[in-house]
């Protein structure tokens, strides 16, 4: 089951996908913490510290987004595309 454009991709199997794409991130992120030696508070404050830069608020933002259904929708729909183009390509 993968992400269409143009359909409710909103099922309980692409919320599942969903679900497990953001524990993945999340345990990604408490790794990379633990390794870099930043607790959870102090990456906190730097995530607020960074709405003052423009790039820094950048990368927070698509931190933030992989809580958001729609967003991850958006980004699996042109994962597809892309790798529809790729196979096409190749065909060719």
């Amino acid at each position: 089951m993968y992400f269409t454009e143009g359909q409710n991709n909103d099922k309980p199997d692409q919320r599942k996908i969903h679900k497990v794409f953001t524990k993945m991130i999340d345990k990604l992120m408490q790794t990379l913490l633990s390794e870099i030696s930043i607790t959870q508070k102090e990456f906190l404050a730097a995530c607020h510290k960074a709405k003052h830069n423009k790039n820094h608020w950048k990368v927070v933002k698509q931190i933030l987004l992989v809580e958001d259904f729609a967003q991850f929708e958006k980004i699996m729909i042109k994962r597809n595309k892309d790798l529809e183009m790729k196979s096409m390509s190749m065909l060719l």
